[in-house]
């Protein structure tokens, strides 16, 4: 488990899954925002939930947002994990 730990780039899929989840947000809120406005005009309610596409983006907004809530807590630990280490091996030396 440490080598896995230590091998995979928590830093970088915390980034990149950050970025998704900002977009999707906005996409899911862009589009509720939307619909809300023109279907208001019409007398009807508008949800998230309304088409396929919208359920999707926050589907996917919901995995990314876990993704990366933990590879940022895979990347803490690791960071923590091995400064941890090297304060070992520098008072065994």
């Amino acid at each position: 488990m440490r080598k896995f730990l230590e091998k995979v780039p928590w830093g970088v899929i915390a980034w990149a899954t950050g970025i998704l989840v900002f977009y999707l947000t906005l996409g899911v809120w862009g589009a509720q925002f939307v619909f809300a406005q023109v279907n208001g005009q019409t007398g009807q309610i508008a949800t998230i939930f309304d088409s396929w596409w919208q359920v999707l983006i926050f589907v996917a907004d919901l995995i990314f947002g876990l993704a990366f809530f933990g590879s940022l807590g895979l990347y803490v630990y690791k960071k923590l994990v091995l400064k941890g280490a090297e304060k070992d091996e520098k008072m065994d030396a």
